[in-house]
């Protein structure tokens, strides 16, 4: 008789901490793709910053991002932020900020939305991780200085 109420008790133990560990499970699975997707924009924002060095433009590649768009990433937009001076009027600095969004996974990714601010926009000054229309939105921005081009 012992024996079955030990049975019986390790299933309900099991029952009741399965949900749990499912939600901790799925919670570091949505931490990791945020930070995935974190990095991979900002690879691929440094690579259009690089390419527009390479030509000496500051219109960005969207091709360029497009092709670093996996694992759910979607662009959202990819742009020059701003062209600044560095003090010189031979060289200027370019900001450029690019945007992407990654799905919310059910449930876990709906309450771990709630740390982060609601945000539509793509610019210098949106937080790293942001929601936009029940999507995380990750943004990267990268500074590169323009090439030397004599008068």
């Amino acid at each position: 008789m012992r024996k079955a109420q030990a049975s019986g008790q390790s299933v309900l133990e099991a029952a009741l901490m399965l949900p749990l560990f499912l939600a901790a499970a799925f919670l570091g699975l949505q931490v990791a793709h945020i930070g995935f997707g974190l990095g991979l924009t900002q690879y691929a924002t440094a690579s259009v910053a690089r390419e527009a060095v390479r030509t000496n433009s500051s219109q960005p590649s969207t091709a360029k991002f497009d092709k670093f768009m996996i694992a759910g990433l979607q662009k959202d937009r990819i742009g020059p932020g701003t062209a600044a001076s560095t003090g010189s009027d031979v060289t200027q600095n370019l900001v450029m900020i690019g945007c992407a969004t990654l799905p919310m996974y059910p449930l876990v990714g709906t309450l771990l939305g709630r740390a982060f601010p609601d945000n539509n926009t793509c610019t210098k000054n949106t937080p790293w991780v942001s929601i936009s229309n029940n999507r995380f939105k990750v943004r990267a921005k990268t500074t590169v200085r323009m090439n030397y081009q004599p008068n």
